[in-house]
């Protein structure tokens, strides 16, 4: 599948295309939600902060971590410690972590060849050149002009595949004299490291696989990636996958968006089943943002936009709901908002309570060449005012306009 291609000025790669050394960079904003409550309000960043969703910590700060406090604890769990410690406790606030997620992936479309959003704080990106050395430079590139465009602090894995990236990306963060990057690719003893990853610190392993493999005897990311086969064909696909990119073999696709020439695709299989509206409108609103960007690149409109989902019941292994929803556009546009909009709602109609949403796509359809397009007539065209946001329970974010629940 082709991947969206940058063209802009500013882009890393060199134009001849040959190279020697090829590696996946594994991309993750450090601390997200905490970083951007810190840009909003620059009076929190030397005090210890705890970004909660309802009762559960979702980000906390380096100041709060040394207090004994880490994400997925309660609110209840860590009461004493908030007292004593006069930690500040911020809800989370998803229109500002949305609009500064997509200023840091639009700079990182800017800024290499082939990106793969993976999630609202962390991408995959493709680097090429002719050393480690060069692979390096780049990835110091690209995490300066991230920190100077958008305020927000990245770590780097480097890697082979996109798991062993993850898994460069995890020793970075935990060693601190790696400075924020570490090519796992150019270790003279990977192995050696990933003895020191637990199986549950691997992004994609779910909770009941680990307990699986924990009653064979595996503890570390080595033990698995050296899983007899016997055991490999008793797990789940995405499991097996990652045991083969743990062995250096890419097993999963690196382009999440599409560009056809009549309809542009954008979706996303999650690791870890959503179960809320909001967390399938995050994703939605992710995708239709690079779709929308696709689109702005090869110069057309959309006259439609298309969500479709997949989830399965809990109480059942083989009963599952597929639904799709069909948003058709007042006139053809490219703008973030229209679309994001369109997109937002198609997710609220299908939407139901109580499923494991396990993938989410959004497809822009009816392309019409831009100029065509320019044929309509602005008075024609149906505004988005705020106003009327509002009153459907949406909120304009910035510029960006990915609509949230307001809660």
């Amino acid at each position: 599948m082709p991947s969206i291609v940058s063209n802009s000025s500013t882009s890393l790669t060199n134009p001849t295309g040959h190279f020697t050394h090829h590696v996946i960079a594994s991309i993750y904003c450090d601390q997200f939600e905490v970083a951007c409550e810190r840009l909003f309000n620059p009076r929190l960043r030397s005090l210890p902060v705890l970004v909660l969703e309802k009762d559960t910590v979702i980000s906390c700060s380096t100041e709060a971590q040394n207090m004994g406090i880490y994400e997925g604890v309660t609110l209840a769990e860590c009461q004493a410690q908030i007292i004593e410690n006069k930690i500040v406790c911020l809800q989370a606030n998803d229109a500002l972590y949305m609009d500064i997620s997509q200023r840091v992936m639009e700079t990182l479309f800017n800024l290499a060849p082939s990106v793969k959003v993976h999630s609202s704080y962390e991408a995959f990106l493709t680097l090429e050149g002719d050393s480690s050395e060069d692979i390096w430079s780049l990835a110091h590139q690209i995490r300066s002009t991230v920190a100077r465009h958008t305020g927000i602090s990245v770590t780097i894995g480097l890697g082979t595949t996109q798991t062993l990236a993850q898994v460069a990306c995890l020793l970075a963060q935990r060693y601190p004299f790696y400075q924020g990057i570490f090519d796992l690719s150019a270790h003279p003893s990977p192995d050696s490291l990933l003895s020191q990853i637990r199986i549950e610190d691997l992004c994609g392993v779910e909770s009941g696989v680990t307990q699986t493999l924990h009653r064979y005897g595996l503890s570390s990311i080595l033990d698995l990636k050296f899983a007899s086969g016997r055991l490999r064909q008793s797990l789940p696909a995405q499991s097996s996958r990652l045991i083969t990119e743990l062995q250096g073999i890419p097993a999963m696709d690196f382009d999440l968006v599409r560009e056809h020439k009549r309809q542009i695709l954008g979706c996303y299989d999650f690791d870890i089943p959503a179960v809320t509206l909001s967390k399938l409108q995050e994703a939605v609103g992710t995708y239709t943002v690079w779709a929308a960007e696709s689109l702005r690149l090869q110069q057309a409109l959309a006259s439609s936009v298309h969500v479709f989902l997949k989830a399965s019941y809990p109480s059942s292994t083989t009963r599952t709901y597929h639904n799709f929803c069909v948003q058709r556009l007042p006139s053809p546009t490219e703008t973030k908002t229209e679309l994001l909009q369109a997109a937002s709602q198609g997710v609220k109609k299908i939407y139901r309570p109580n499923l494991e949403y396990r993938k989410v796509g959004v497809i822009l359809k009816g392309l019409v060449p831009k100029s065509a397009g320019a044929t309509q007539s602005p008075k024609n065209r149906v505004p988005h005012k705020r106003q009327k946001l509002i009153k459907t329970g949406f909120v304009e974010i910035a510029s960006s306009g990915f609509p949230v629940p307001t809660a």
